[in-house]
């Protein structure tokens, strides 16, 4: 019942919009100057007259360098060609630590102790194999734990709305 209540309101709300759409849109169209078009007349020249006055200029227009430009131009240049010389003098002193940083990596590896415990047996890789398979079996033994693991595939699969 409260959805009649809603679909009236609903209803009321765009009469009033249109109605009100109505009066805004017979107060524009009552203006004098509503229905008559600009003219393109009275543009029309002025852009002519611009384009004239543009290019009807004296070509005798005379650029004077700028000293401050030029000063600063020098003084950009004679800045990025001493940031050059600093970044060559840098690469080469990388270079050279690099070579020394390659063979005190060397010796430190020589150096290192190697432990065992990383590497893996046979025996112990038998041994995750053989937990899975007991896990596995001890799920499906008797009902109470094929019933645990019906209830962790709900819980642990996409759910219900999302499955194929």
């Amino acid at each position: 019942m409260e959805w009649l209540g809603l679909l009236l309101l609903y209803i009321i709300s765009a009469f009033l919009k249109k109605k009100r759409q109505k009066t805004v849109r017979r107060k524009i169209e009552s203006e004098p100057d509503w229905e008559s078009p600009p003219s393109s007349e009275s543009q029309g020249p002025k852009l002519d007259q611009i384009l004239e006055d543009l290019f009807s200029g004296s070509d005798d227009v005379k650029l004077e360098p700028n000293p401050e430009f030029e000063n600063e131009a020098e003084s950009a240049l004679d800045e990025l060609e001493h940031i050059t010389e600093e970044v060559e003098e840098f690469d080469e002193q990388a270079i050279h630590s690099q070579d020394s940083d390659l063979t005190q990596i060397d010796a430190f590896d020589e150096q290192i102790y190697h432990s065992e415990l990383s590497v893996k047996t046979d025996s112990q890789e038998g041994i995750k194999k053989f937990r899975k398979e007991s896990l596995v079996s001890g799920l499906f033994k008797s009902p109470n734990s094929l019933r645990r693991a019906i209830v962790l595939k709900e819980i642990l699969d996409k759910p219900l709305a999302l499955r194929d």
